[in-house]
């Protein structure tokens, strides 16, 4: 209760506000580039982060902060919870990052103008002509430097177990011929959890892997999907088992 009053009075005038730039900036997108719109979006999920009280447990940070030689991004793919795997995603990442997400999405109101703020691509999952035209276009885009976020699940895990990844991220590895990512965030459910008196903090574990490149996709095409999925339900196995021993302390 404590932690949604102050979302309440501190960050919700918050949102408002960079509502209003982010109209601003998005009707002007030649004037204001992706980089500008990122950092109004960052800084206000930021904010919002102090009064959730989460303490993000990054792993392996450094790797995102590494270039490619050749110019190109990369295709990050991280399971999916809720919409905390996002705000968790855009505080670690300083530089740009360009969603991929449900057209459903586009739709919300306040969320449509932060994601299109940042240049989110809209998937239609009932139109697979048009879901692929998205995932060719989001190839391009990591060819061209830009760095991409997929949740490779298609939606939500219920249980929290990784679902079978759908057939959209093999065609963005083809399209874009560059690197590909893993990460696997944990226990996101927690910051927007409600309790009635207290008001704790909240531990959300991030793990990066180390970059996978374009040749073990060619070289692994078949099972390239489960091969990415079984390394992150066991990842997502090893953050249950450290939260358990924690709570059994």
């Amino acid at each position: 209760m404590i932690k949604w009053i102050l979302v309440a009075i501190f960050v919700i005038p918050r949102i408002i506000y960079s509502q209003i730039v982010l109209l601003i900036m998005n009707a002007n997108k030649k004037v204001f580039g992706i980089e500008k719109r990122y950092k109004v979006v960052r800084n206000t999920i930021r904010w919002l982060n102090v009064f959730l009280r989460v303490d993000l447990n990054v792993i392996n940070k450094e790797i995102i902060n590494k270039t490619q030689q050749d110019g190109q991004g990369r295709i990050y793919v991280a399971n999916h919870l809720n919409i905390y795997d996002v705000l968790a995603l855009i505080i670690i990442f300083e530089k740009p990052l360009i969603f991929v997400s449900k057209k459903e999405n586009s739709k919300v109101p306040f969320l449509n103008t932060h994601l299109k703020a940042i240049d989110t691509l809209s998937i239609d999952r009932e139109d697979p002509r048009q879901s692929l035209k998205i995932c060719k276009e989001a190839g391009l885009l990591v060819k061209s430097g830009k760095n991409i976020v997929i949740f490779a699940e298609g939606t939500r895990s219920k249980d929290g177990r990784v679902a079978p990844f759908k057939a959209a991220l093999k065609t963005m590895v083809h399209y874009s011929q560059s690197e590909t990512v893993l990460i696997c965030v944990h226990n996101t459910s927690a910051p927007l959890s409600f309790h009635l008196f207290k008001y704790p903090k909240e531990r959300v574990n991030v793990r990066v892997f180390e970059t996978i490149p374009y040749s073990f996709y060619l070289e692994n095409r078949k099972d390239f999907n489960e091969i990415l999925r079984e390394q992150l339900q066991k990842q997502v196995d090893e953050f249950d088992l450290l939260n358990k021993k924690l709570k059994d302390k």
